[in-house]
């Protein structure tokens, strides 16, 4: 399930493309393959990063909003100061 391009399915993206696409530098990118934290394929010494690879990245790394209690929320109204 990759990126068309050209008519052509996409199956791999470089590290450049996915700085690109995710707002980094590719010095980011790599950082994060090399402490685990985005997979990679690795064909001799370059990188490539698979449509689910990405996806699996940004699923792992979506922070939801936080659910405050009702007593939180009468607090935080009867003190303006409080977070």
């Amino acid at each position: 399930m990759g990126a068309y391009i050209f008519g052509m399915e996409k199956n791999f993206y470089t590290v450049d493309e996915v700085a690109e696409m995710l707002g980094f530098t590719p010095k980011m990118i790599r950082r994060l393959i090399t402490d685990g934290i985005l997979e990679a394929v690795k064909i001799r010494s370059i990188y490539r990063i698979t449509p689910e690879q990405i996806e699996t990245f940004v699923k792992n790394n979506t922070t939801k909003p936080a659910q405050r209690t009702d007593q939180e929320l009468i607090m935080s109204e009867e003190d303006p100061n409080s977070n």
